[in-house]
C-alpha cells in the first residue's frame, strides 16, 4: 500500500473511505477534537455517543455513510483511553481499521487522528505504528494453499495521514519507517509459514541472497565447514 501525509480536512477529502480514530475519556468518547467537523457529521457522531453504539474501546468499529462528506463511508475507529494510549494500541486499531477497509472494497483510505491526544507520543512514532499495524493486519498465511484468498477484496492501494502542516515531515519519514519495518516482516512471515519441501536450507539461502541484491545488501551463507 502507499501511503502520504496530507493536512485536509477529513470531510473534504475525496476518498472510499474516511477512518476517524476516536479516544475514550471518562467512558465515552472523547468528540472534542472532532468539534469542528461539518455540523451534520458532527451530529452523527454525537448521536453515536449518546446511544451507547460506540465506547470509542481499543479496535472497536463502527460504520457511518458518508453524507456531508466527500467519501461514501466513514470508519469510526476506536483507540482506547488517551492515557493508554500505545504504539502497541494504535497497530491494534490500525490493523482492524485495515481489514474492515479491504472488506468494504475500499481503494483508497484518508486516515484522521486526534493529535492533540497523541501529545505524548512523538508524532513519527505515530504514523510508524500505525502503518505497521495496517500493513501487518492484511498478511494471509498458507499462501501455497489454493483457496487462501481467493474470496478476498484486495487491499487498499492508498492511505492518505491527515495531519497539521507542520507535522508533513515527521509523518512521511514515520511512514516510510513503518512500511520498510512492514515489508521486513511480511518476508519473514511468508518464508516462516512456507512448508519444509519448498523451503529448504538451499532455498532459504537464495531467499536471502535474492533479497539482499534487492535491498543493496552483502550476504554471507555458511556452510557446513563455517558452522
Amino acid at each position: 500500500m502507499h501511503w502520504a501525509a496530507g493536512s485536509g480536512r477529513p470531510e473534504r477529502e475525496k476518498t472510499d473511505l474516511i477512518v476517524l480514530g476516536v479516544t475514550r475519556r471518562r467512558d465515552k468518547p472523547d468528540l472534542r477534537p472532532w468539534l469542528g467537523l461539518a455540523p451534520d457529521l458532527r451530529q452523527r457522531l454525537s448521536a453515536l455517543s449518546s446511544l451507547d453504539a460506540f465506547a470509542a474501546k481499543t479496535e472497536q468499529l463502527h460504520l457511518l455513510g458518508g453524507a456531508g462528506t466527500r467519501a461514501p463511508w466513514i470508519l469510526v475507529l476506536g483507540l482506547g483511553p488517551a492515557d493508554e494510549l500505545s504504539p502497541q494500541s494504535l497497530r491494534c486499531a490500525l490493523g482492524a481499521a485495515s481489514q474492515r477497509a479491504r472488506a468494504l472494497g475500499a481503494k483508497s483510505c484518508a486516515l484522521a487522528l486526534p493529535w492533540e491526544a497523541l501529545a505524548d507520543l512523538e508524532p513519527e512514532a505515530v504514523v510508524r505504528c500505525c502503518v505497521e499495524g495496517a500493513e501487518l493486519a492484511l498478511f494471509e498465511a498458507g499462501a501455497c494453499k489454493a483457496h487462501t484468498g481467493k474470496d478476498r477484496k484486495p487491499a487498499p492501494r492508498t492511505w492518505k495521514i491527515l495531519a497539521p502542516a507542520a507535522l508533513k515531515t515527521a509523518v512521511a519519514e514515520g511512514a516510510a519507517a513503518g512500511v520498510d519495518y512492514a515489508q521486513g516482516c511480511l518476508f519473514a512471515r511468508d518464508l516462516v509459514n512456507r512448508p519444509a519441501n519448498l523451503l529448504g536450507p538451499r532455498e532459504l539461502a537464495a531467499e536471502a541472497r535474492a533479497m539482499a541484491r534487492r535491498e543493496g545488501l552483502t550476504c554471507t551463507v555458511m556452510g557446513e565447514a563455517q558452522l
